[in-house]
C-alpha cells in the first residue's frame, strides 16, 4: 500500500530588492540578500543552490500554510548566504525570485603574489 503524505505549505520565491557581496575570499563568497515576501505569513524555509561552471544560481525559498489568510502587505528581509566549494576566481551568482526575474552579481578574486 502506498500513502501519500501531502503538505500543508504552499512553497514559493521571495522578491529580490538588492544583493550584496559582502566577502569573497579563497573558496567561498558570503552574500547579503535583500528582499520581501508577498504576506507577512510567509516565512523563510531554505535555500537551493545550483553550479554551473562559473554561474551560481541561489534560490531562497518560503513557505505559508494553505489556507492562510493574510493581509496583502510585502515583508521585508535580510538573508545571508556563504557558498563555499568554489574553485575560479571569479564567478556570475544569480539570485532567482518571483516571476522569473534574476539579480546577478559578478565577484572576483584578486590575486596577490
Amino acid at each position: 500500500m502506498v500513502v501519500a503524505v501531502l503538505s500543508d505549505y504552499i512553497y514559493g520565491l521571495c522578491f529580490v530588492d538588492s544583493v550584496e557581496v559582502e566577502a569573497f575570499s579563497a573558496g567561498s563568497v558570503r552574500l547579503k540578500i535583500r528582499g520581501a515576501w508577498p504576506t507577512p505569513a510567509w516565512k523563510f524555509d531554505h535555500e537551493e543552490l545550483e553550479f554551473s561552471g562559473g554561474r551560481v544560481t541561489i534560490k531562497l525559498v518560503g513557505k505559508v500554510g494553505k489556507g492562510t489568510v493574510a493581509p496583502s502587505v510585502m515583508a521585508p528581509f535580510e538573508h545571508v548566504v556563504e557558498v563555499k566549494g568554489l574553485e575560479a576566481t571569479e564567478y556570475i551568482i544569480e539570485v532567482a525570485e518571483r516571476g522569473g526575474r534574476v539579480v546577478q552579481v559578478f565577484v572576483k578574486r584578486e590575486e596577490h603574489d
